[in-house]
């Protein structure tokens, strides 16, 4: 294809086919006429699902990445559209997942604290020769504008340096900074997120050269 399409992937599991179809009916029945291509309750297993992945994602080629997690009232189709039809790139593609019900239980202690029911990634994708810069453009333009709808972003596809935004939850984030704080309080290891002044300490901020706060 040498135009943008949509892929809607849903997978259901289960021991019991009959609850994985009647799973999977209700959206069978809303699915748009016409499509370039369409299955209902086709049998399938982790390893096609990983080689489906892994040519969705082509090794030996550069990534610009970035990701966010969308308010839960954001308006998901305004706010995403320009993403989802404007690809620098072939190679290049947009993801949402829905993040229900797991968004709607709380969380355990742990570093992943920033959750709701929308998460999007972008990834411009190129030849190791191709326009990367086209794809970093692309990808900084749109999160410019998604960002402002967002609670936050997943680190692992994300880069605080280019784009300032939380990836903790106000809470988790003051537990780091106290264990920073006690466990280096002259600042000497460096961290890649910029510092937010009212979470630095004076006898460091002096010593902004060495020290970037977590």
């Amino acid at each position: 294809m040498d135009e943008p399409c949509i892929t809607i992937a849903l997978l259901a599991t289960g021991d019991a086919e009959d609850a994985m179809r009647t799973a999977l009916q209700d959206i069978e029945k809303s699915s748009p006429p016409e499509t370039v291509g369409h299955w209902y309750c086709k049998e399938t297993n982790l390893q096609q699902e990983f080689h489906t992945k892994m040519k969705s994602y082509p090794a030996d080629h550069r990534y610009c990445v970035d990701s966010t997690f969308l308010r839960n009232d954001a308006d998901v189709v305004d706010v995403l559209r320009q993403a989802f039809t404007e690809l620098p790139t072939r190679e290049s593609l947009v993801l949402w997942n829905t993040m229900v019900p797991r968004s709607r239980r709380p969380l355990p202690d742990m570093a992943l604290s920033l959750q709701s029911d929308h998460y999007f990634a972008m990834y411009g994708v190129c030849e190791p020769d191709g326009d990367y810069e086209a794809c970093e453009v692309w990808v900084r333009r749109n999160m410019l504008e998604i960002g402002q709808h967002e609670v936050g972003a997943y680190l692992g596809e994300a880069n605080p340096q280019v784009r300032d935004s939380r990836i903790w939850s106000a809470e988790a984030r003051a537990r780091l900074l106290d264990i920073r704080r006690a466990r280096d309080p002259r600042g000497r290891f460096s961290s890649f997120l910029k510092p937010r002044p009212t979470e630095i300490r004076p006898e460091v901020r002096s010593r902004s050269s060495i020290c970037t706060a977590w």
